[in-house]
């Protein structure tokens, strides 16, 4: 049974299934944001190879900055200060990648990338960002599943049989030729999320 310790976000691992991929295996190995990472992350490479490079880089216990060091980055890339970005200025998929980026940023709070203030990109929390864009990309399975990682962690302390539907809703409304994300990303992390499956039948967290 999964404990406590645990969590959406520390425990699902799309990231073992791209492992072909060099710019995965590389920050499986050193797991933080590099040039080579960020290059990839700005570049054109599918969305599913891009969640698989944040899932790769992972989180620490004591917090890290990924999601501010890639909106450096883009601002560059834009043009801009990055304190001048705001919402507007970011595509849908942007918005995920920043979004899924500040969720292991600080898994445990799920915060914004700021917290005195500014404009309305940095007062946004990791699930105001994802559910931003699932709500652009209706039909991006990366998108939708990640977004529901982060909302189940957003339910860690409260609900544990949420925790496992929100994954499992997504999968239902995806068949398998309309993901876009490995099938072996997708086993692998709902061997970890059905373990709360349980929960939903007993009533409680």
């Amino acid at each position: 049974m999964a404990s406590r310790a645990d969590s959406p976000l520390t425990s699902t691992d799309l990231a073992g299934a791209y492992s072909d991929i060099a710019a995965v295996a590389w920050a499986q190995q050193y797991r933080i944001m590099s040039p080579l990472i960020v290059d990839f992350l700005l570049g054109d490479r599918p969305l599913g190879e891009k969640a698989a490079v944040i899932n790769a880089i992972g989180w620490n216990i004591d917090g890290t900055n990924n999601a501010e060091q890639f909106l450096v980055a883009l601002a560059r890339k834009k043009g801009k200060p990055p304190t001048h970005l705001d919402l507007g200025d970011l595509t849908p998929e942007e918005l995920f990648l920043v979004g899924y980026l500040l969720a292991l940023d600080d898994y445990l709070n799920l915060g914004p990338l700021s917290a005195q203030g500014g404009n309305d990109l940095w007062r946004s929390t990791p699930v105001q960002l994802l559910s931003k864009a699932a709500y652009a990309l209706p039909e991006n399975f990366t998108v939708q599943f990640v977004r529901s990682l982060v909302t189940g962690q957003a339910w860690f302390g409260s609900s544990w049989c949420a925790l496992y539907l929100e994954p499992a809703n997504v999968l239902a409304n995806f068949p398998p030729k309309k993901r876009n994300l490995r099938p072996q990303a997708v086993q692998n992390a709902m061997e970890y999320l059905n373990l709360y499956e349980s929960y939903c039948l007993q009533g409680d967290i």
